[in-house]
């Protein structure tokens, strides 16, 4: 029976859908043409045809293809696409009851080919509707938008990208996203911490300024400072909410501006249809954890929908210590080795500001320097250039180091930790959706550095960094191939 039955529903939708192809002139018989479409099919569903005999079946067929018009025939090529995109849902609901979820699929991809963003009626069966979400979302989890701004299958961009999502960060035991970097191919992540954590060099090119060659976004959206270029990686970015990271390898300024000259890392999070891709209408999901040097993170994000309303809130923290580098040593200049020990050193190469000279064309200022110290006992002039003598030089390491040793030995101890936080929120309703996301670096200063070139001390030195996103789409399809 079921082979009869998928015969005979064939050749009842080559009738259907070859009446379209005789024409595409713009016509309003459109909707009484749908409408017979719409009685026949619920007909054929009601008596069960395919149980009939062949002969019955073929005049059954040609009684059916006469109650068209040769007017009604004549639709316009997005009339007949929806016409097709209905006719198929038919199909596939018919499979559904039929027991053969492999031919619904199939029906249903054959939907999304045509309208990919096809909306499920009312009265459909609740599968139908589930299923139709979830082949849709398949579908979008195997495209890109970063590389030209429309929708391309991964692989066939006119550049070379990785996309890593949201489960694969997981599954490598991530807790924050600037770990993902490490492990990508082309790049090397120099984690220096101090004023800008980690700085990327993507494909072997290095910047004098930081991470200012490659774009981070989110959702397209330049996240880059707009003062300096620089992105600032840290542990602020969240990644409960987070549906992919899709990166861009080389140039792609043509589309994104001078930020983009060695790459792009788009940020994509999650939209309704991945929260809720079945029934449901709340989504929740949260992560947390604890390490060495009292570190601890937290990161959440609930969403909901009602009536086609849906929104989500985002929020992380990431507090740390840090390593306690006072007893680390670093070899500054290859003679001289130092270390973060709160104490005065001798010898370091920023000593050579001592010696060095003032220049200035104001004679009436050099009257005045040598009017001060007639003796040169402090000072020697070259030219119109000043310079201190070695006793000046020892004067000054000396109230350097009195001054020094007088601080408070809190500003002397390295005390570099971190505060980072993100807060998030995204609102929408069918094509349109307002998002608005804040997050703030609170880092301290020191890096390589030690003590005698920066404080090293949260209470003396610490750099905070804030940026805020405020960002709104509208999608509308104009056709079913154009939006």
């Amino acid at each position: 029976m079921n082979s009869r039955a998928s015969h005979f529903r064939t050749q009842l939708l080559c009738i259907l859908l070859l009446s379209g192809t005789l024409g595409w002139a713009q016509t309003t018989s459109f909707q009484e043409t749908y409408q017979k479409m719409d009685t026949y099919l619920n007909t054929f569903d009601s008596l069960k045809l395919f149980d009939l005999t062949a002969s019955t079946q073929k005049r059954t067929l040609a009684e059916i293809n006469e109650q068209f018009s040769e007017e009604e025939k004549k639709i316009s090529r997005q009339e007949y696409e929806k016409l097709k995109a209905d006719t198929y849902r038919y199909e596939a609901i018919y499979y559904f009851k039929a027991i053969n979820m492999a031919a619904m699929d199939k029906a249903i991809e054959k939907i999304l080919d045509l309208y990919p963003d096809y909306e499920p009626k009312l009265e459909d069966e609740p599968y139908f509707k589930t299923r139709l979400k979830e082949l849709r979302t398949e579908r979008l989890k195997k495209l890109s938008f970063s590389v030209s701004k429309k929708a391309e299958e991964i692989g066939m961009e006119p550049a070379y990208v990785v996309s890593v999502s949201q489960e694969e960060i997981y599954q490598r035991g991530y807790t924050h996203l600037e770990e993902l970097f490490h492990d990508l191919p082309g790049f090397t992540a120099n984690t220096i911490k101090g004023l800008y954590y980690t700085q990327l060099y993507q494909r072997g090119y290095r910047s004098s300024n930081a991470t200012d060659r490659t774009l981070i976004m989110v959702n397209g959206v330049e996240d880059n400072s707009l003062f300096s270029s620089v992105a600032y990686i840290s542990r602020q970015y969240p990644l409960s909410n987070i549906k992919k990271v899709e990166v861009i390898y080389g140039p792609a300024s043509t589309i994104y501006g001078p930020n983009a000259f060695t790459g792009v890392i788009n940020i994509v999070t999650k939209e309704i249809y991945d929260y809720f891709p079945n029934e449901e209408n709340l989504h929740v999901m949260a992560d947390a954890g604890y390490g060495t040097y009292n570190t601890r993170y937290g990161d959440i994000t609930v969403a909901g929908e009602r009536n086609e309303v849906w929104g989500s809130a985002t929020a992380r923290w990431f507090q740390s210590d840090e390593m306690d580098l006072t007893n680390q040593s670093v070899n500054i200049s290859g003679t001289d080795l130092f270390y973060w020990d709160g104490l005065w050193d001798e010898g370091y190469a920023i000593d050579s500001v001592y010696t060095q000279g003032l220049t200035t064309d104001d004679t009436a200022a050099m009257a005045a320097i040598a009017q001060s110290d007639p003796a040169g006992l402090w000072h020697y002039t070259q030219g119109n250039t000043v310079y201190p003598t070695d006793t000046a030089i020892a004067r000054a390491q000396e109230l350097d180091r009195m001054n020094y040793g007088a601080l408070d030995p809190e500003l002397r101890a390295f005390d570099n930790p971190t505060n980072d936080y993100f807060l998030g929120a995204t609102l929408g309703y069918k094509g349109f959706k307002l998002s608005v996301q804040h997050w703030q670096r609170q880092e301290g200063r020191t890096a390589t550095h030690i003590d005698r070139r920066l404080a090293h001390a949260s209470e003396a030195s610490e750099l905070t960094v804030q940026s805020t996103l405020l960002s709104a789409w509208y999608q509308q399809a104009i056709t079913n191939r154009l939006t």
